[in-house]
């Protein structure tokens, strides 16, 4: 349903879990896999009516491998199996060069306002 767009998900894209439904539509955490095979993880706003519609989508990872957290077992990836919401705020474990895990936490409407746009013309043409 998804095809790369951006140079964070060049190589590969693929789904983080189950969708998270919020009022706004189907949330749905995505890992991409860029240069160097570099892991991180994104998300997808879907249509609540018809999931086949991408309304918006991370233009830029909301969790990415940094500098301290590269080296391990598997190096330069974070990865997740999904998020849950938690009254205003996503919760997102996650998984960091197969060495250690941590959770994060991101208020949906800053995570929603954070996706760009795919409704108009100029950012389907893209």
């Amino acid at each position: 349903m998804l095809k790369p767009r951006f140079p964070w998900e060049f190589v590969q894209i693929g789904n983080c879990g189950s969708p998270i439904e919020l009022d706004e539509g189907w949330l749905l955490l995505t890992h991409g896999v860029g240069p160097v095979r570099r892991y991180s993880i994104g998300a997808v706003l879907l249509d609540k009516d018809d999931p086949s519609k991408v309304l918006r989508r991370s233009a830029e990872p909301l969790v990415r491998p940094e500098a301290p957290e590269r080296e391990g077992y598997v190096p330069n990836v974070v990865y997740t199996c999904g998020g849950m919401r938690f009254n205003d705020r996503v919760i997102l474990p996650y998984a960091v060069s197969d060495t250690f895990c941590t959770v994060a936490t991101m208020k949906i409407s800053a995570l929603l306002d954070s996706l760009e746009d795919c409704r108009t013309p100029d950012a389907r043409s893209r």
